[in-house]
């Protein structure tokens, strides 16, 4: 072998010591970091859970929980949206204190907040209106609130007050425009039209200068009994069957823009009140694929 051989070796060999040399303890190292807890990070940093959810500080401070802390180890979770009530019966005796609160800390930590304005809200007795305004109790069973003029104003003018107070705040991204308004609901089984539904539609479009897609949910199937208590036209013999029929969600569609939100709930069960008596209501099979399994028995 020659000189000149000898000595390319030789480095050959060098530079392979040198590279195990360096080797050997990054491998022994960068196992470590399966060990070491992750930083904590902020909305903007890393993409939020694909669900959002629905927070009430009165329905924790029923379970006990402080609501502060309750809703900043919700925000700590990374939801991509919290859907918050403004109770208007709240509102009227507190003022927006609690509200205020929460939307600051929703803009704090950049957790998207989609905020429900009207006079529904999340939770019973559905209908949040001050006594000072309107006594729902004297309204007859399944009736049209928004049938009352001078509630009617006073609805604009909450919705009014509250879009302005918060239309700034950039953690908000949404608008609900009242909760479920085409089903029937709580005590009286009462309800709001699609005409008056419009007006506050109009007046938070106007009021919001940032464009803000809109949301107006409904819920439809449960089980026969109930679907029929929560249906505007009480019994309907044509959505039974199957046929076309007025519903909570074609009246929703009807009032939206393209951009906007269409919110479908499902329940498993839903509790109501009888003869002054708590009830829970569960949800049963689909009509349709009941129908359907009744048939497929005939053949046989």
């Amino acid at each position: 072998m020659t000189l000149p051989r000898i000595r390319s070796l030789a480095r050959q060999r060098r530079v392979q010591a040198l590279a195990i040399a360096l080797l050997v303890p990054f491998l022994a190292i960068a196992p470590l970091h399966l060990f070491m807890p992750a930083p904590v990070k902020a909305h903007g940093v890393v993409a939020p859970v694909q669900v959002g959810i629905s927070f009430s500080p009165s329905r924790a401070g029923y379970r006990g929980l402080d609501y502060r802390s309750a809703f900043k180890r919700l925000e700590a979770m990374h939801f991509r949206v919290i859907r918050l009530p403004s109770y208007w019966d709240q509102v009227d005796k507190e003022g927006y204190d609690q509200l205020d609160w929460l939307m600051s800390e929703a803009q704090r930590a950049r957790q998207p907040i989609a905020l429900t304005v009207g006079m529904k809200a999340l939770g019973w007795p559905e209908f949040f209106v001050p006594t000072s305004v309107k006594d729902l109790t004297g309204l007859s069973q399944g009736q049209d609130v928004a049938s009352d003029s001078s509630l009617r104003a006073a609805t604009l003018a909450f919705v009014e007050s509250t879009v302005l107070r918060y239309r700034d705040n950039p953690a908000l991204v949404a608008w609900q425009i009242e909760n479920e308004p085409f089903n029937r609901a709580g005590p009286q089984r009462l309800w709001i039209d699609a005409k008056f539904l419009r007006a506050e539609i109009t007046s938070v479009r106007q009021l919001d200068g940032r464009h803000r897609p809109l949301i107006v949910n409904a819920f439809s199937h449960v089980n026969l009994v109930f679907d029929q208590a929560s249906a505007r036209q009480g019994f309907d013999l044509r959505q039974l069957l199957g046929f076309d029929a007025d519903s909570a969600e074609s009246d929703s569609l009807a009032v939206l823009n393209r951009g906007d939100v269409l919110g479908l709930d499902v329940y498993t069960a839903i509790g109501y009140q009888f003869l002054g008596q708590d009830h829970l209501s569960r949800a049963d099979a689909d009509w349709p694929d009941r129908l359907a399994r009744v048939r497929d028995l005939a053949k046989r």
